[in-house]
């Protein structure tokens, strides 16, 4: 049997070097981030993300909603913009970028990942809880 302080540390050297959320989480620094007008993002984007259907509502001025949901369990949040970073309430960021008409969201934590998002001004794409919580 692995003794917790023998498994801590291999899950320690297994995730040396890669980031993490809980450090921007921990160090929130949502209230400083100075959001910069957005008017080529603005609208609903609607995308997978894993498991969850994730919906940004992103407005002109660069401030916003994020909404998801999961297995029945959803959640929603203020979103800053500043440049080509989404800044969330919960202190994790991710990086959008716009091409060939979608949205292009890319997750810097862990394992990372890129994720398409399409124009969803009808929450047509959106589960039932964001489209709920958009309308």
């Amino acid at each position: 049997m692995i003794k917790p302080a023998y498994l801590a540390a291999l899950l320690s050297m297994l995730l040396a070097g890669c980031a993490s959320p809980f450090s921007d989480m921990l160090n929130n620094k949502f209230m400083n981030v100075v959001q910069t007008p957005q008017p080529n993002l603005a609208g609903l984007w609607t995308g997978t993300m894993g498991p969850y259907l994730v919906t940004m509502q992103i407005n002109p001025n660069g401030s916003g909603v994020s909404c998801y949901e999961y297995n029945g369990t959803g959640g929603i949040q203020r979103l800053k913009v500043s440049s080509d970073t989404v800044f969330m309430q919960d202190g994790t960021k991710v990086t959008v970028a716009q091409k060939g008409g979608q949205l292009e969201v890319s997750v810097p934590y862990l394992g990372g990942g890129s994720y398409k998002f399409v124009p969803d001004n009808e929450l047509a794409q959106a589960s039932l809880f964001c489209a709920d919580k958009l309308k």
